[in-house]
């Protein structure tokens, strides 16, 4: 098992920021943080939407499922993959602050199921529970973000990178 210290996740976030760049496709960047689904703090959890029986078992594909029911506005933490390969499928979960979940539009309501609990937390990803077959992924920038028509970098790209 490899570990990073802070400043090569930051070199390893900057990569992935320019190759995202160079491939101009439209998703959230993201980094894998660990094993189990994704929480704000131990033994807490997000409000969060799942949508079950999904046919890929790739982060980007989750990704782009979580931004696309992003239009409300909110903006979720992170996602998690759950492995279904005995099954035949997988399950993507995106993550929340509580009691933040977006808005449905009708098509959607058949597609994602709602999970919002009493109880819950906030705040960005900062544990998992170390569920086996899952993998945690803490949103960097949890919005699509694309090169600008004069082929500069997005302003929310420059923003999120500030300091790094």
């Amino acid at each position: 098992m490899m570990f990073f210290s802070r400043n090569e996740k930051q070199v390893v976030s900057l990569v992935a920021m320019v190759l995202y760049i160079a491939s101009h496709v439209e998703a959230s960047i993201y980094e894998r943080v660990g094993d189990g689904l994704c929480q704000p703090a131990p033994d807490k959890e997000y409000s969060h939407i799942v949508k079950y029986g999904y046919g890929a078992n790739r982060a980007y594909d989750c990704s782009e499922a979580c931004d696309g029911v992003n239009d409300s506005g909110e903006r979720y933490r992170g996602f998690s993959i759950v492995n279904g390969a005995l099954r035949g499928s997988h399950d993507c979960l995106c993550f929340y602050d509580c009691h933040h979940l977006p808005e449905f539009s009708t098509e959607l309501e058949d597609v994602w199921s709602r999970h919002d609990p009493e109880y819950c937390a906030e705040g960005q990803v900062s544990a998992w529970d170390n569920a086996t077959g899952v993998i945690c992924y803490q949103a960097l920038v949890a919005e699509k973000s694309v090169l600008n028509p004069e082929g500069r970098m997005s302003s929310t790209l420059l923003e999120s990178y500030n300091g790094a």
